[in-house]
């Protein structure tokens, strides 16, 4: 391994101990050496394989690379290496946890297999054996191991084994004591360190130059060093929340985070550009159920809503998003406003969307969202751009004229989209070309919109299910949501009653007709044509069979048959009467040509009223 040797940057070896000691800020004492985390560093992210691999390579010796302290004072900023100082740090504050059966001694599983009287199973009770040991090891402190509870453990499991066992002691201590003395050396192991102590301002550099090679960081963590630290107030105490749990989750792992004060940012509200847009995204994506995405991160992981909206709603390019602190700038005396006209933007657009995902079908099937990311910051950032001049957030005199252009056309765009799958690639450069070319003020022409519905149906039509049946996707639920939006009443909406999908020729059953006729293909059972919404009473009262099979479910709900057919189904008996015949194993064509008769004249009354519902 090479080093830069100079006045400023110099190698030194520290032992893990040493490490440890100086990370766990409980331990510091006034004029010890410690180390701090500093505030642009990512948080935790080694698996636990990870964290396994690295320890197993302390043990073997193997190299590991260096860690990158910034040294000034007593102290020891970690620029570089938090994954493997914070393993190192699990590591000595427990380190069985890092035991694994491997590690037991062929010698000591093949004896306690004899001694245990068993003689079938011998894999099996062997991964026994040797899990009692290692959970043993993990579960007991290093300086307590004592080779009788070990050996009471295995007796628990296999009564015949013989309790203080001689022999058993004469092999279990010494490979206990040895266990002991090999974490002993490892606390003493030297490892590579470089301290470097130029010019502090130069440290965001580094960090960028040593991860942006490889997949250590995403660009969004490199932002963090690299921005500018400048800290301004903001008013949101919701973000103010995100940025404090953020550095919490390293503070509470009983690290000091280098310029971190906690109750000065909870008191005063000041942050910097990156803490800002990276508290924002979180705030964003919890508020507004239309940009519920990424909401499984962790409170130290970056939720890019922000800086792609931002980014989207200010500038041209993709690329310029390392650039959004510029914004962040500008705007810091009043940051709030910015933020409230971000958010108007997006309740503007949450109306105009709102009926077609909000339709109470979706709530059983928890589909909120029916739309992408990108298509969703596209439509907020269009609108933003259209209400507001960029460079003062004034509102444009056009504003009044583009905002009805908007309410009539958007929605259009945004169920077209959907059905079309126009966002199913290059969705950041769609967003910047959609913002040029004035995509959502203009008009979609019926004819536009029902080809769109034509061609997705025929893609519904070219389905082959016979064991397994595809799921509602977000083009089957919009195309229903849009129907059903203009058949259903205000009453039916404000209503307790819930909605399933449903489909009308029933997924059993025609399982069971396909499974009959042939035995290579199948049907497409979960066509568009194939679904309604239905009430859920209706739903779970009729169970596996149409409508007109069994008459019995209607004594159990409120609609007549004749509601049913006219508000869910749009069906008449007769249509469906080719599933009461028998059919033999030759009859597949006859079955498919029934199906697919009634699947076409069903789309014919589904297009009517998609296109009526819209037009």
């Amino acid at each position: 391994m090479s080093f830069i040797v100079d006045d400023l940057c110099e190698p030194e070896l520290w032992s893990l101990e040493e490490i440890y000691n100086a990370l766990v800020k409980s331990k510091a004492k006034n004029n010890d050496v410690k180390i701090v985390i500093p505030m642009f560093q990512r948080g935790k992210r080694w698996e636990e394989k990870k964290e396994e691999g690295f320890i197993d390579s302390l043990e073997k010796r193997y190299p590991i690379g260096s860690l990158l302290f910034y040294k000034y004072d007593n102290t020891y900023s970690l620029i570089d290496g938090l994954q493997r100082g914070n393993t190192i740090k699990k590591y000595l504050s427990n380190p069985s946890k890092y035991f694994s059966p491997d590690k037991v001694p062929n010698e000591i599983t093949e004896f306690v297999f004899v001694e245990s009287g068993i003689r079938n199973s011998e894999n099996i009770v062997k991964e026994s054996i040797n899990s009692i040991i290692t959970n043993y090891i993990k579960e007991t402190d290093i300086d307590d191991f004592e080779w009788s509870d070990l050996n009471y453990k295995i007796c628990e499991k296999f009564p015949s084994f013989p309790k203080s066992s001689i022999e058993f002691r004469n092999l279990i201590k010494p490979f206990l004591n040895s266990y002991k003395e090999q974490v002993d050396s490892l606390r003493k192991t030297k490892i590579p360190v470089v301290v470097y102590s130029g010019d502090e301002s130069t440290l965001p550099e580094i960090f960028e130059r040593i991860n942006s090679k490889g997949v250590a960081l995403t660009p969004y963590e490199i932002y963090a060093a690299s921005w500018p630290k400048n800290k301004f107030k903001i008013g949101n105490s919701i973000i103010i929340d995100k940025v404090l749990a953020k550095y919490d989750s390293l503070s509470d792992d009983d690290y000091e985070v280098e310029g971190y004060d906690r109750d000065d940012l909870r008191i005063n509200h000041n942050v910097n550009a990156f803490d800002y847009v990276f508290g924002l995204s979180k705030f964003l994506a919890e508020e507004y159920s239309i940009l519920n995405f990424q909401m499984s991160k962790d409170a130290d992981e970056v939720n890019n809503i922000g800086f792609e909206l931002l980014n989207a709603c200010f500038f041209n390019a993709h690329n310029q998003i390392k650039n959004v602190h510029e914004i962040i700038k500008k705007f810091a005396t009043k940051i709030d406003e910015l933020e409230d006209k971000l958010q108007q933007c997006i309740a503007f657009v949450n109306k105009i969307i709102g009926p077609y995902i909000k339709f109470k079908g979706n709530k059983r099937s928890n589909k909120s969202n029916l739309h992408s990311q990108w298509q969703i910051l596209s439509m907020i950032s269009f609108v933003f751009r259209c209400k507001y001049n960029l460079n003062d957030l004034s509102k444009k005199s056009s504003w009044n004229i583009d905002k009805e252009l908007l309410k009539k056309n958007m929605p259009l765009h945004y169920i077209y989209d959907i059905i079309s799958n126009i966002w199913s690639e290059g969705g950041t450069n769609k967003i910047h070309s959609y913002n040029d070319s004035r995509k959502y003020i203009s008009e979609i022409a019926k004819s536009t919109m029902e080809n769109a519905l034509i061609s997705f149906n025929e893609k519904t039509l070219s389905r082959h299910e016979r064991k397994q049946v595809d799921s509602p996707k977000s083009e089957e639920y919009i195309v229903l949501n849009v129907i059903y939006l203009n058949e259903f009443t205000a009453m039916d909406q404000l209503s307790i009653d819930k909605f399933d999908v449903e489909h009308i020729c029933p997924k059993e059953q025609m399982k069971k007709l396909i499974a009959t006729t042939t035995q290579n293909d199948g049907l497409p059972i979960s066509a568009l044509a194939n679904l309604c919404y239905l009430h859920e009473g209706i739903n779970r009262s009729k169970k596996d069979k149409n409508f007109y099979q069994d008459s019995n479910y209607l004594s159990k709900t409120k609609y007549s048959i004749d509601e049913i057919e006219s508000k869910f189904s749009f069906t008449k008996e007769e249509q469906l009467e080719w599933m009461n015949a028998s059919y033999n194993s030759n009859d597949y064509n006859i079955l498919k040509e029934f199906y697919l008769e009634f699947l076409n004249e069903r789309f014919k009354i589904i297009k009517e009223k998609f296109i009526n519902s819209l037009y």
